[in-house]
């Protein structure tokens, strides 16, 4: 029997049989799934309506972007460099290859864009798979720039990533793709791209890594190069052979699986060791650094692009001199010239007169930027001293460890110098004096002087470690050759350039015409060059003193925080050219007065051949004047001698006759430091006798006058008195006892003090006492005598 129940209600009768609640939830579950469904086909039918919209909507705005050919390295009118004679410069260009190699064209497209010759500029795979794989992990590990996205990003745009950038980027790579074929895009984009060691393109890189050509290229190196591109830092064979193999042999195994090579040539690939090219052997022509630097200061000076000036067509005379750039080059690359292989060279030579580049070359293939050391200390600590006022060459400097509020420099192998003068301490290159002359100074006021010498410092370089050259930025020759040649020019610094003049069609568009801007007087130029050529001479850069001509130096050595050298440096000048050589590695034990030097010393030999180069000449108002090297460490300040200042203690030095020392001789006239006083009838005599000085002392009682005491001089038979160092012959307390013969009445004592030859009287100071003062005040009484000498004491 089936139970029923009638319910009433709105005058209508409801009948359930069976489970009532499931014959109400099936009208209520195919409702639900109606509306999601249609929910479902809105949403796809708006995202479709939205998505075509915003298609066409970005197709018609694509219309409108504007792609500048200019800017793309097409290479169609290469300009034409001349030299300083106006001859043309012979050299092949790095900056576009035309027909890329199979290998190449293989290991890139596999791994960059293996969809590139399908696509229209941008691969909608790519993007979504990308997409995919940044939202699953929450960030941007994936890219999907194809090729020509790849090469509008190098030659239109920034790294920027922002949604309109890349739209744009989509934008520009569509509307490469219908003005040029695949095989020209791709040889775009392989001429742009950086692979470390400075090497932008596949011909640079090629040349760099493996000292060849692209069409040389083995299988195993061409997917190296391919290899580099995403990281150059960590990839690069130069820093890490390791890296370099596993992402090389990556690569093979995508080339493989992408059907450009066969399993067996793949793993023949993988056999060959990494063998990256000397120096000697990745530039085969003299001119390819000059040329690279010509071009971007004419990039520069017309506001133009690399890409531009490669399709320019223009004429560009340059100050280059073949000869000059023959003997950088050899030198530079001659493992003679180096410790140890694994170290890289950089030398530049530029003409005092103009301020011009007339030579030029790294092993690296790219412009350094280093750390200079103690190179910078004539152009940030002792130039300024001068200029200002601070100092003389003949100033006293303490060369000791000091510790300048928390700032603790040390000298090379912990040797300090003492008592010196910034001659000698710029000849030894001590740390500690140049620090201590940089206080006088002012680090802030020192970095400006760098500034204007075209070294770039930050805010943070102001502080007393630029005085042992912590740069952040760093240095490279060009900067610290042009820097150095302010001085062999009297004081005005001229930016370095390489540049005469360009010409279009015939005409001049551009000239080059630097003015000197001055930065020391002319007489803080000459007595840096005079200093620096003690230097050259007999100080840290002597190598260069079998030169046979007269050569201003410095040397600079860098040192790591492991205790490790890692960079070297030279800079050198004569009257008419200045030459800067550095050396560097991660590791190496090369000082800068050691195989920098020997280089600069052998470039020296090979600019000048038999000529020799006009000595220097005393510019300003320089005069040499006499110095009392004695009473200039007494007195703690520069003294000039006079007529009393014995011969041993004279010496010479040069002077700005606008800053000349006042301070006074201790020989002339000197007054001898003494104290009298009575103990037990005993006269006591305490001298400050000065090592420089005999000391006669006398006493006059009433037996007459007689000597009491005598003292020769402290060292006088020693060499070193010409220069006394205050620990090495301090002043020394002297007592002297005599009993006096006296009626009652004063004594007097004379001290004279004597010049080295114990025979001149240089000064003398007398004073009385009264050894019994109560005889003269109390009458004759019991006890006592009317003759004092009855009473002498002991």
């Amino acid at each position: 029997m089936k139970n029923s129940t009638k319910k009433r209600g709105y005058g209508k009768t409801a009948t359930t049989t069976g489970n009532p609640s499931n014959a109400l939830a099936q009208p209520k579950k195919h409702k639900i799934l109606r509306i999601v469904l249609i929910t479902f086909l809105v949403l796809v039918l708006v995202v479709a309506v939205g998505a075509i919209t915003a298609y066409f909507g970005f197709m018609r705005w694509a219309d409108g972007v504007t792609l500048d050919e200019n800017l793309l390295p097409t290479a169609r009118a290469l300009p034409t460099f001349y030299d300083a004679d106006g001859n043309k410069i012979p050299f092949s260009d790095d900056r576009y290859i035309k027909d890329v190699p199979d290998a190449v064209r293989g290991a890139f497209v596999a791994l960059e864009d293996r969809r590139f010759y399908s696509h229209k500029g941008y691969d909608i795979k790519a993007m979504a798979r990308a997409a995919w794989v940044n939202l699953k992990s929450g960030g941007t590990v994936e890219g999907a720039s194809t090729i020509t996205q790849q090469l509008v990003k190098n030659t239109h745009l920034g790294a920027e990533r922002t949604l309109s950038r890349k739209l744009k980027e989509v934008a520009l790579a569509m509307k490469i793709e219908e003005k040029y074929t695949k095989d020209e895009i791709l040889s775009m984009y392989l001429s742009v791209i950086y692979f470390g060691a400075g090497a932008y393109g596949i011909k640079a890189a090629s040349r760099v890594y493996f000292g060849c050509t692209p069409d040389e290229l083995t299988l195993s190196q061409a997917a190296t190069l391919a290899g580099i591109v995403k990281n150059p830092s960590r990839y690069s064979p130069k820093n890490s052979v390791e890296e370099a193999e596993k992402r090389r042999n990556l690569v093979l195994d995508v080339m493989c699986r992408e059907g450009y090579i066969r399993s067996d040539e793949r793993d023949a690939a993988k056999r060959e060791k990494i063998v990256v090219a000397s120096p000697a052997e990745n530039d085969g022509d003299c001119a390819k650094q000059y040329i690279a630097l010509v071009a971007d200061e004419v990039c520069d000076a017309l506001g133009i692009t690399e890409y531009q000036l490669g399709n320019s067509g223009l004429s560009i005379y340059t100050a280059y001199d073949p000869a000059m750039q023959s003997v950088l080059v050899e030198n530079t690359v001659s493992k003679a010239n180096y410790s140890a292989a694994g170290i890289d060279g950089s030398a530049s030579v530029i003409c005092n007169a103009t301020g011009e580049i007339n030579a030029y070359y790294s092993t690296t293939g790219y412009e350094i930027s280093r750390g200079p050391g103690s190179a910078i200390k004539p152009l940030a600590v002792y130039a300024p001293a001068l200029e200002e006022g601070k100092i003389t060459l003949a100033t006293p400097i303490r060369d000791e460890k000091t510790d300048f509020g928390g700032y603790s420099p040390q000298n090379f192998d912990g040797v300090y110098y003492g008592d010196t003068t910034p001659r000698e301490a710029l000849k030894k290159s001590m740390n500690s004096a140049a620090v201590r002359v940089l206080t006088f100074v002012g680090a802030e006021r020192a970095a400006e002087y760098c500034s204007a010498l075209g070294i770039e410092v930050n805010k943070e370089d102001a502080n007393l470690a630029l005085a042992l050259g912590a740069t952040g930025k760093g240095v490279n020759t060009n900067t610290l050759a042009a820097a150095y040649s302010t001085f062999a020019r009297g004081g005005e610094y001229i930016p370095p350039h390489t540049v005469r003049s360009v010409v279009k069609d015939g005409k001049k568009v551009f000239s080059t015409r630097v003015l000197g801007k001055r930065v020391f007087s002319p007489e803080t130029a000459t007595l840096i060059t005079d200093c620096l050529c003690d230097t050259a001479k007999s100080g840290t850069a002597r190598t260069l003193s079998a030169l046979p001509f007269r050569v201003a130096a410095k040397t600079g050595t860098v040192q790591s925080g492991d205790g490790n050298n890692t960079d070297a440096w030279s800079v050198s000048y004569t009257s008419l050219h200045t030459l800067a050589v550095w050396h560097g590695a991660d590791k190496m034990d090369e000082l800068g007065g050691g195989h920098a030097t020997r280089h600069a010393a052998s470039i020296w030999r090979g600019l000048y051949g038999e000529e020799k180069p006009a000595d220097f000449t005393m510019r300003g108002d320089v005069v040499r004047m006499p110095v009392d090297t004695y009473s200039t460490f007494k007195n703690r300040m520069a003294t000039l001698a006079d007529e009393s200042t014995p011969e041993r203690y004279l010496a010479s030095e040069l002077f700005d006759a606008h800053n000349l020392p006042v301070a006074k001789s201790r020989f002339c006239s000197p007054t001898p430091e003494f104290t009298l006083s009575v103990e037990d009838g005993r006269v006591k005599i305490t001298l400050l006798t000065e090592p420089a000085f005999g000391y006669t002392v006398t006493a006059t009682d009433a037996l007459g006058t007689r000597t009491v005491g005598e003292f020769s001089p402290q060292g006088a038979d020693s060499e070193q008195t010409a220069s006394p160092d205050k620990e090495r012959y301090p002043d020394a307390e002297q007592t002297v006892y005599f009993t006096p013969f006296t009626l009652g009445g004063r004594v007097r004592v004379t001290v004279e003090m004597k010049a080295v030859d114990g025979e001149t009287v240089c000064g003398s100071a007398s004073k009385d006492c009264f050894p019994f003062p109560s005889e003269r005040s109390e009458p004759y009484g019991e006890g006592r005598f009317p003759f004092g000498f009855l009473r002498r004491g002991g």
